[in-house]
This record gives structure tokens, C-alpha cells and sequence, in this order.
């Protein structure tokens, strides 16, 4: 039996070796060389080849790069969004508290010299400094220019030619927080 299969494997190689000549032509086939004009054909295709292929990569850099600015251009309005809300937060806030900050003037006024008029000048100065740290300025009035942008006129006195346009009196503090006007200052205005 193992003649049987000793006799099968050397037919199986003298056919492996006895391949047909299309394939051992295919194993040993050289190339011939190209002409000249055929030559220069495929070099010239090559090249249009590698122009446009340069000239797609530069048009892909240049999206890319178009990508990239318009996408930190999103990033630098998303911050300043959010910073403006941030503002206009605190702006409201600030604004909410404005009136306790004219009670407690008014409450020192009111009050004689006694301690309890020290606890509540100490708790209005402390909350003036920190709305001060927060951005919150007090529109200085009395005696300036009316400026419409930032006075509101309740009362026009006889004043004089001298004061003629200025503010003689204020009735409530103006403030700007950040710059931006928060509240008009209610003033008296010489005619």
C-alpha cells in the first residue's frame, strides 16, 4: 500500500512540474523596453498625474485650514457668550441689590450718633466694597454736565448762569457695573 501512495505523489509532482508552457511564459516573461515617444507618453501622464494630485492636496490644506479658523472663531464667541451671560447674571443680581444698598444710606442718615449706626455704616461699607470687587461704580453727579446717557432729570431749579446745564442736586445714585450703565442717576438740573 505505501507503493500505491509513493506512486501517487511522483505523478503529482511530474504534473506540478509539467505545468502548462502559458504559465512558465507567464514565470520568465521580460518586459521589452518602451520607445522613446512612449516613454515621454507615460512620463507626461505621470506628471498630470502629480499636478493634480498637488493641486488636491493643496486645496484640502486650504479647507482644512478654513475648518480650523472658522472652528476657533465658534470657540472665542461660545467663550465671550457665555462670559456675556455670566455679565448680565451678575448685572441683574447687582441691580436687584441696589435698593437695599440706598436703604442702608438712608438708614445712616436717619440715625444718630449711637452703636447701632456703626454696625449698619460697617455692613453698608462692606457691601459697597464688594459690589465695588464685582465691577459696580457710582455715577458721579453733583456738579458735573447733565449728560442725558447717564442723568435723569426730575427737576430743573433756577440756579444761576453758572450752573446753567449742571447738576446742582442728586436725589438717587446713578451706577454703570462693567462699564454698562446699570441705573440713571436721578438728579436736579440748573436752568
Amino acid at each position: 500500500m505505501s507503493d500505491q501512495v509513493k506512486d501517487q505523489d511522483l505523478q503529482q509532482n511530474e504534473a506540478e512540474q509539467q505545468s502548462s508552457p502559458d504559465q512558465q511564459q507567464d514565470q520568465g516573461q521580460e518586459f521589452s523596453p518602451l520607445s522613446e515617444e512612449e516613454a515621454k507618453q507615460q512620463f507626461e501622464q505621470f506628471m498630470e498625474a502629480v499636478t493634480k494630485l498637488a493641486a488636491e492636496k493643496e486645496e484640502l490644506e486650504q479647507k482644512f485650514m478654513r475648518l480650523q479658523a472658522d472652528f476657533d472663531n465658534f470657540r472665542k464667541r461660545n467663550r465671550q457668550e457665555k462670559e456675556d451671560i455670566i455679565k448680565s447674571a451678575n448685572s441683574r443680581l447687582v441691580g436687584t441689590l441696589l435698593p437695599v444698598l440706598d436703604n442702608f444710606a438712608r438708614a445712616l442718615t436717619s440715625f444718630a450718633d449711637s452703636s447701632e449706626k456703626e454696625g449698619v455704616e460697617l455692613i453698608y461699607k462692606q457691601l459697597s466694597y464688594l459690589l465695588e470687587q464685582e465691577g459696580l461704580q457710582v455715577i458721579v453727579s453733583e456738579g458735573a454736565d447733565f449728560d442725558p446717557n447717564i442723568h435723569e432729570a426730575v427737576l430743573q431749579e433756577n440756579a444761576g448762569e453758572e450752573n446753567q446745564g449742571k447738576v446742582i442736586a442728586e436725589v438717587q445714585k446713578g451706577y454703570t457695573f462693567n462699564g454698562r450703565l446699570l441705573r440713571p442717576a436721578m438728579v436736579r438740573v440748573g436752568k
